[in-house]
């Protein structure tokens, strides 16, 4: 059942309601037409290659010490 409606509680309005003839005559600015145009929006990816490679990582060098961290420690096997 229900919960009653309080006495205080104002009903939602009719959601038909009478447009004013001033608002049916209006005639929108260039500005306000403009910004109701979304923008053309370009993909991410377009003229993009995935395969190029820069040329500096083609000559790229690890230093000793990323090459020290690089190395694997060594593993002991329990007895």
């Amino acid at each position: 059942m229900p919960k009653a409606q309080s006495e205080k509680c104002v009903p939602d309005r009719n959601p038909r309601w009478e447009v004013l003839d001033v608002t049916k005559k209006a005639v929108a600015s260039p500005r306000i037409i403009s910004l109701a145009k979304p923008k053309e929006r370009r993909d991410a990816n377009e003229g993009h290659n995935p395969y190029h490679i820069s040329p500096a990582s083609l000559t790229a060098r690890a230093s000793p010490r990323l090459q020290e961290l690089a190395t694997p420690k060594t593993i002991t096997k329990k007895v």
